[in-house]
């Protein structure tokens, strides 16, 4: 089963050497961490709308670290 996608995009060169810094420091692949830096921007961006709705920002803040707090241990 297929799961998942090439896909081409450009970094800022700064972007590419944090990059390469992190995964030399975390022992991750590039790829795990650009998946879960989406993952992460997503759930963060829904985060914020939902709080710009009207939803309490601690319980949503609190919500989002106890469902991301223990993915990007070191």
């Amino acid at each position: 089963m297929i799961t998942q996608t090439a896909i081409g995009c450009k970094l800022d060169c700064d972007t590419l050497e944090e990059l390469k810094t992190e995964a030399a420091t975390s022992g991750k692949k590039c790829n795990r961490i650009i998946n879960d830096a989406i993952t992460l921007y997503v759930h963060w961006a829904d985060m914020c709308r939902r709080i710009e709705c009207g939803s309490a920002p601690n319980i949503e803040i609190n919500s989002f670290y106890q469902e991301h707090k223990y993915k990007w241990r070191y």
